[in-house]
């Protein structure tokens, strides 16, 4: 303290008036004032004061900081704090990426390739179309879609370019002469602008590869009647996220459509060159004759029971997608008219609270082609196994990976890892009647993960899957080649119509 403060003090101390150098005196000390011990207690306080309550240091400010971060205002303390959230979110992100690859690259490697001994066994089958046997034509251009990993192809006819576009009564004609040839495998017809935005048009062209088409649809897919033609429908009312996974139509009902037929009816511009949507096709008598022998053997003995649940229309749509449908779009209002065309079908009827239906039936997992005699996988187990979700999601993530869309293949690998929680909640606490579909061998048994696992490899690794344009027009041998979509989520529209054939 200097001289001038001390002199200040002594005056003040000796004048009574101590209260003006003390804000706070101590009460034992009042009766002092006034006095020279006053004065001297006055001067102990003070300087107590000042020895205990320095100016704050950069630590004192730092802890200031961390015990109250949200209600400082100052800027040294703003500054800190974005500089730790800053790191923070840095450090978060090289975490996810590598985490991201771990995870993906593991789950590709061990769920997606086939082992040495899966492709020693993949062989080679009678091609589904031999072009040569088709009727040449001059205004049209017929070649291999895409050969894949299998040995088949669809086959693509398109107008020959530098000729003039064939008529549509023209390519009727055509397609009617080689429609026994090309409803043996698989054929998509495009850029012919008269099957496109034309639903009338796909159904007359339809009726050249079967005079039977249907009117009623039995299927799992939720699907809508399209205006102005008789058979035609959306082929899948699905939420564009949710994976359509590889299928013959129908499989389960004792008399399959023989003949299936898709139409692009709108598709979003660009959508062909991203990942997600194609549509995706599989030989399926070439996955059947490539099984392990024993997963094979597995299969057709004991063949396949399917299990299926519909909501009533009042409780539908369901949170789990897998309740797909309610029974009133199939079978009308009423209970009775439900059992008698269920029965007919070949189905086993349950009622559950809620009005809820159960339909279970057997099926073989094979079916022997009545026209070739090749025996072919003819089956809904990709579609209504209870794993059938989270492994198509897997597989749509895979897809986006492999075309370097790995934000997108990681939203999907999320949303697979919250279809196994659900369903783990959902068989933990509500048990079987929870799940929508599911799918065991026919004695009631489970089938074993890794022959379905087996399984799933073979047809993700010979899958032919291709981005759909308006107007395209797809021919399918429901006997032999099983179809699919694969989950998409960078684009929205995608519009498909369908129509199908009796069985044989």
């Amino acid at each position: 303290m200097d001289i001038s403060r001390l002199e200040e003090l002594l005056d003040e101390g000796i004048n009574g008036d101590s209260t003006k150098v003390l804000s706070q005196p101590r009460a034992e000390k009042s009766d002092k004032r006034g006095s020279v011990d006053g004065l001297f207690d006055s001067l102990d306080q003070e300087t107590t004061v000042t020895e205990t309550e320095p100016p704050a240091s950069s630590d004192d400010k730092v802890q200031s900081c961390e015990a109250e971060p949200f209600k400082t205002t100052s800027k040294a303390c703003k500054k800190q704090q974005s500089s730790k959230l800053f790191f923070a979110v840095v450090l978060a992100a090289f975490a996810i990426e590598f985490v991201g690859r771990f995870v993906s690259t593991n789950h590709f490697n061990r769920n997606f390739s086939l082992s040495v001994a899966e492709l020693e066994r993949l062989g080679e089958l009678p091609a589904s179309i031999a072009l040569s046997d088709l009727t040449p034509h001059p205004a049209l251009d017929v070649a291999p879609l895409s050969s894949g990993a299998a040995s088949w192809s669809a086959v693509v006819i398109k107008p020959m370019e530098g000729r003039d576009l064939i008529s549509f009564a023209e390519l009727q004609k055509w397609a009617a002469r080689n429609a026994d040839k090309l409803s043996k495998g698989a054929a998509v017809f495009r850029g012919f602008p008269y099957l496109a935005k034309n639903p009338q048009g796909f159904e007359e062209f339809a009726g050249n590869f079967a005079e039977d088409l249907q009117d009623i649809y039995l299927g799992t897919s939720p699907r809508l009647p399209v205006a102005g033609t008789k058979s035609v429908f959306t082929s899948a009312e699905f939420d564009r996220k949710v994976p359509i996974p590889d299928h013959a139509e129908m499989s389960f009902l004792p008399k399959p459509p023989r003949i299936l037929l898709f139409n692009c009816f709108e598709i979003e511009n660009g959508a062909g060159s991203l990942p997600g949507g194609e549509t995706a096709l599989i030989d399926y008598a070439e996955l059947w004759a490539a099984m392990d022998p024993k997963v094979r053997s597995r299969l057709a003995d004991k063949g396949l029971r399917y299990t299926r649940r519909y909501p009533h229309k009042k409780n539908w749509p369901m949170l789990d997608p897998r309740f797909m449908k309610s029974w009133n779009s199939m079978f009308g209002d009423k209970k009775e008219d439900a059992k008698v065309a269920s029965h007919e079908q070949g189905f086993n009827v349950t009622w559950g609270g809620e009005d809820m239906l159960t339909l279970t039936n057997n099926g073989p997992a094979f079916r022997v082609h009545p026209v070739t005699g090749i025996p072919t996988f003819h089956a809904h187990i990709h579609v209504l196994h209870k794993n059938a979700m989270a492994d198509g999601l897997g597989h749509a993530a895979m897809h986006h990976e492999r075309a370097g869309e790995r934000r997108a293949a990681w939203r999907f690998l999320a949303r697979r890892m919250a279809v196994l929680a659900f369903d783990w909640a959902v068989e933990t606490f509500v048990g079987e009647s929870g799940l929508g579909t599911h799918v065991t061998y026919g004695d009631g048994t489970e089938i074993p993960a890794a022959d379905l696992d087996h399984i799933r490899r073979l047809a993700w690794h010979l899958m032919v899957a291709f981005p759909h344009q308006v107007g395209d027009v797809d021919v399918i041998d429901n006997f032999r080649v099983a179809h699919s979509r694969i989950a998409f989520d960078l684009y929205e529209k995608r519009q498909l119509h369908a129509t199908w054939s009796g069985g044989y």
